[in-house]
């Protein structure tokens, strides 16, 4: 079986065959997304129990000006990572937060009962 190549490899080798400069800020992102991707293995790995309470998995929020490198690293993470063998829903934040409201509103509609937990069961 090959080792896997980290995420921080990848990047590094992003870098060389693009001529970027490696970014210190990057470089913290791409640690934290490996520690993150580590937690997401460990989540699938376990059945559906309480063993898989125990390593529930929180995101990662990236914010930062344009052309900082938010997309050149999720899109890393998502390339490289245990997410390339799962469904992964890319939107930034104005297009989530519309896609959240008009999905709330036809399920208010449609008289759904408690919406929000509907809509969080739905697209986990």
């Amino acid at each position: 079986m090959r080792a896997r190549i980290s995420l921080l490899k990848h990047y590094q080798e992003y870098c060389l065959k693009h001529h970027y400069q490696q970014d210190v800020a990057q470089t913290t992102v791409i640690k934290l997304l490996e520690k993150l991707d580590q937690r997401i293995r460990l989540y699938r790995f376990f059945p559906r129990s309480m063993m898989r309470l125990l390593f529930s998995t929180r995101g990662l929020y990236l914010w930062g000006e344009p052309g900082s490198g938010k997309t050149l690293l999720f899109d890393l993470f998502v390339a490289f990572g245990t997410c390339h063998k799962i469904r992964v829903l890319r939107l930034h934040q104005h297009d989530f937060n519309g896609e959240v409201r008009q999905h709330l509103n036809k399920l208010s509609l449609n008289r759904v009962q408690n919406p929000v937990a509907h809509l969080v069961r739905n697209w986990s």
